[in-house]
C-alpha cells in the first residue's frame, strides 16, 4: 500500500516525500491555531515578518496534538538535525568532494559561562581536534588577549552533572518543577493566570446577578470559566504524565543522566544565570533567584 497526501491549494495528490513529512512536523495548524506571516513596522519600515504569527488562539478548528507534543516533536527534530559543518573542505577520500556534514553540535553551558581572567564571555566553537571548547572572546582574533586557554565542554559539563546529581527535591519543588514545564512562569505563572479566571468570572457572575447579562450568557462564560480551570489544574493536565514526572524527579540523579545533551541544555537554562570559569574549571555558579532554593545547597 502506498501512503499519498491529499494535496495542497494549487497542487496535485502526491507521495509522503521527506519534504512533505518536514513540513508537516513543523506545522503548528495542528496545534488548533492558524498562522499569518504578513508584515509589521521594525521601527523604520514596514517589512515582512519573518515568522509567522499565531492567531486563531480560541481554536476554531479542532486540535489534533497538545501544543506541549508539538514543542517536543520540535526537539527531537533538533537534536537528530544535520548542521552542515565542514562543507567546502575535501580529502582523498572524498574525491573532491564537500566533506560530510555531521550531527549539530549541542553545548549545554553556551551562552552561560564568564571568563575569570579575561572578564568576558565564553565563546563556543568546535576546536581543532572536532572537540566542543569553550573560549573567552577576548582571545578571538588576539591569541594573547587572555591567560586562560581554550576549555574542553565536556569537563565543565562533567562539573554541571555533578552538581545536578546532587539535586533532592522536595515534593513541592518537584511539582515547580513540573510547573515550568508547564508554563513559562512556572506554577506563579500558572496560579496567576487561575487568578484571572477567577475575577472575571466574579464580574460575570456580579453582572448576571444585576440582570446585565441573560442566563445563556451567563452559563456560556460559566462552561468556559470551568473549562479554563480544569486545563490549568495540575492534576488534570491530559498533556503531560504527572505521576510519572514526579516519580522521574524523585531520582533527579538517574534522570540527568539519561537526558541527551539538547535536554539538559534546555534544564541548564532554566536553572542557571552563569557560571565563571577560570583555569578550566568552574569556580562559581550563579542560579537565577526562583531556583537558587533548588541548586544551591548541591553547591
Amino acid at each position: 500500500m502506498q501512503v499519498r497526501s491529499r494535496g495542497r491549494p494549487g497542487q496535485p495528490p502526491g507521495p509522503f516525500t521527506k519534504d512533505f513529512v518536514s513540513d508537516l512536523l513543523q506545522n503548528p495548524v495542528y496545534t488548533g491555531v492558524a498562522t499569518y506571516k504578513g508584515s509589521e513596522f521594525n521601527g523604520k519600515k514596514v517589512v515582512k515578518r519573518r515568522q509567522p504569527q499565531a492567531i486563531n488562539p480560541v481554536a476554531l478548528h479542532p486540535a489534533l496534538i497538545t501544543e506541549a507534543e508539538f514543542e517536543r516533536a520540535r526537539q527531537v527534530r533538533q537534536a537528530r538535525s544535520k548542521a552542515p559543518q565542514g562543507r567546502g573542505r575535501t580529502d582523498a577520500s572524498q574525491h573532491g568532494k564537500s566533506a560530510p556534514r555531521r550531527a549539530a553540535r549541542v553545548y549545554v553551558l553556551g551562552g552561560r559561562l564568564d571568563c575569570a581572567t579575561g572578564g568576558a564571555p565564553l565563546h563556543s566553537q568546535g576546536g581543532s581536534d572536532n572537540e566542543r571548547r569553550h573560549l573567552c572572546s577576548t582571545r578571538l582574533g588576539r591569541s594573547d588577549a587572555c591567560a586562560q586557554r581554550s576549555v574542553k565542554a565536556d569537563i565543565l559539563e562533567a562539573e554541571l552533572t555533578a552538581q545536578m546529581r546532587g539535586l533532592r527535591l522536595t515534593p513541592a519543588q518537584r511539582d515547580a518543577v513540573i510547573g515550568y514545564t508547564l508554563a513559562a512562569g512556572g506554577l506563579g505563572a500558572i496560579v496567576a493566570q487561575q487568578e484571572t479566571l477567577r475575577s472575571h468570572f466574579a464580574s460575570i457572575q456580579a453582572r448576571y446577578e444585576r440582570g446585565e447579562l441573560g442566563r445563556e450568557i451567563y452559563l456560556r462564560e460559566r462552561r468556559s470559566y470551568e473549562r479554563g480551570l480544569a486545563a490549568l489544574a495540575l492534576d488534570e493536565r491530559s498533556d503531560i504524565n504527572l505521576a510519572q514526572a514526579r516519580a522521574l524527579l524523585a531520582d533527579f540523579a538517574a534522570l540527568w543522566d539519561a537526558l541527551t545533551l539538547l535536554e539538559r541544555k534546555q534544564i541548564a537554562t532554566v536553572l542557571l544565570r552563569t557560571a565563571t570559569v577560570d583555569a578550566g574549571h568552574v569556580v562559581a555558579w550563579r542560579w537565577y533567584p526562583e531556583c537558587a532554593e533548588l541548586c544551591e545547597p548541591a553547591v
